[in-house]
C-alpha cells in the first residue's frame, strides 16, 4: 500500500480499498485523522522529536485522568506497544501467583 486516508488504503496502482485490518493495529479514528495528526506535528515540533520521556506533561496528564477514573489504581505504567502490556500483565500475574 503507498497511501491511506481514513478507512481506505491505496496499492501502488491507484486500486482504492477498505482498509479492513484497521492499519494493521489500534486506529478508531481511521488513517491520518487530521486533529490528531495536526497535534502530533505541533508536538514533534515543540518538542524536537518522538521520545516523549517518562515523565512528560502528558503522561503525568493521562495519569492523573486515569486516577480519577480508576480510584483504586496505585499507579500508571505506559508501554509501547499492546505485545508489551500484555507481557507485563502475565509477569505480573504470575508473580502473584508465585
Amino acid at each position: 500500500m503507498t497511501r491511506a486516508s481514513g478507512a481506505h488504503v491505496w496499492d501502488v496502482d491507484g486500486k482504492q480499498y477498505v482498509d479492513l485490518t484497521s492499519c494493521t493495529g489500534a486506529a478508531p479514528l481511521g488513517a491520518g485523522y487530521e486533529p490528531v495528526v495536526d497535534h502530533v506535528a505541533a508536538e514533534m515540533r515543540r518538542t524536537g522529536g518522538i521520545l516523549l520521556g517518562p515523565l512528560s506533561v502528558h503522561r503525568v496528564e493521562l495519569a492523573e485522568r486515569l486516577a480519577e477514573i480508576f480510584p483504586v489504581a496505585q499507579r500508571s505504567v505506559f508501554f509501547r506497544t499492546g505485545s508489551c502490556a500484555t507481557i507485563a500483565v502475565v509477569r505480573l500475574a504470575r508473580a502473584h501467583r508465585a
